[in-house]
């Protein structure tokens, strides 16, 4: 009955959560490697429990750099050359999604954009898919399982880049 109450209020047990990692993380081992991630993230703390919940993800090995103004993100971009960027949507007052994106696109990455969001409503969600984010996740969704679904969505060999 329990269990029944949770899956319909739309939360899943300790035991469901497990498996549903467990699942996801068999999925991804059927991608191409993610060998290096850049985090363009203004706040060190939303960063480092991006970074912390990704190496849960992808492994230790995981090459995980960051980033956290905009005058450094063409420059990241171009040393790190990421397999995946994870950004905020809002690096300070004119750094929304919609100019880091430019800046991203103009620096020559072509790979997945995975916008992480603390301000998400349906009509932001549809306007970051326009603008070319491969999934958006909120900030408080950041999650083992959460990121593994967007790393799948978006490193799928079904899906084209960007």
């Amino acid at each position: 009955m329990e269990k029944l109450n949770r899956a319909a209020a739309g939360g899943l047990s300790g035991r469901d959560h497990l498996e549903q990692r467990s699942r996801l993380k068999l999925q991804l081992q059927d991608l191409a490697p993610v060998a290096s991630v850049l985090i363009i993230d203004d706040a060190t703390f939303d960063g480092d429990v991006l970074a912390s919940a990704l190496r849960q993800v992808l492994g230790p090995a995981v090459v995980i750099s960051q980033v956290r103004t905009m005058r450094g993100i063409a420059k990241a971009v171009a040393d790190v050359r990421p397999d995946v960027i994870f950004l905020d949507d809002r690096l300070d007052e004119r750094g929304t999604a919609e100019v880091s994106l430019k800046i991203i696109r103009a620096a020559g990455h072509c790979r997945p954009v995975i916008i992480i969001s603390g301000l998400l409503t349906r009509a932001r969600l549809i306007q970051l898919g326009k603008l070319g984010a491969g999934d958006v996740v909120h900030k408080d969704d950041r999650n083992a399982v959460r990121l593994t679904e967007a790393i799948l969505k978006v490193m799928s060999p079904m899906r084209s880049p960007g």
